[in-house]
């Protein structure tokens, strides 16, 4: 209950494998958010009145660890989302508030490498590298900010990509590899 208002029940369903070098898991689930404190109480621009969103997601994950320092995973999803929140300019103000969009369907890849693995005997190196394709579409037009029906959702970058990687010395570990790029 929140605010003496019940909220749906959010069931998920999870189906994988446990194999020892090898794992697929496909999931289900309804998705349901709450509109966050900024989003309602933000001045100016917080909005009492923005609605939670709710929707279905499914995915599918593959992650392979055939060689004991390198790990890979795909997933492959697919959402739709009902009232999506996203914050759009005010008509007129240089004031941006949280607007419920009627209908996204955001669907994508997520790729990952990561590795570690022993230098010498107190010294181990970490990397990771990702890379995603996120394909976030209204599925109706809106009109404050203009957004034709099918175009990517303004800030949703269609492709990232990151690296990140790190050495340890005994218990001193140095990270010097931040994310990288969005497109």
């Amino acid at each position: 209950m929140i605010e003496n208002q019940k909220t749906p029940i959010v069931p998920s369903l999870v189906i994988s494998n446990a194999g020892k070098a090898h794992q697929i898991s496909l999931r289900i689930q309804k998705n349901y958010r709450l509109p966050t404190m900024n989003e309602r109480y933000w001045r100016p621009g917080g909005r009492l009145d923005v609605l939670p969103e709710s929707g279905w997601s499914q995915d599918l994950t593959m992650t392979s660890k055939k060689y004991k320092y390198l790990e890979t995973s795909v997933s492959i999803y697919n959402r739709v989302i009902d009232n999506w929140i996203q914050w759009v300019p005010v008509d007129g103000q240089f004031i941006y508030s949280p607007t419920n969009i009627a209908k996204v369907w955001s669907r994508g890849v997520d790729f990952q490498l990561k590795g570690d693995g022993q230098i010498r005997p107190n010294q181990s190196i970490t990397y990771a590298l990702n890379a995603a394709f996120v394909k976030s579409t209204n599925q109706v037009e809106i009109p404050i900010p203009l957004t034709a029906k099918g175009s990517q959702l303004l800030y949703t970058p269609t492709f990232t990509a990151g690296a990140d990687g790190g050495i340890s010395v005994r218990e001193i570990s140095i990270w010097p590899f931040p994310q990288l790029c969005k497109f």
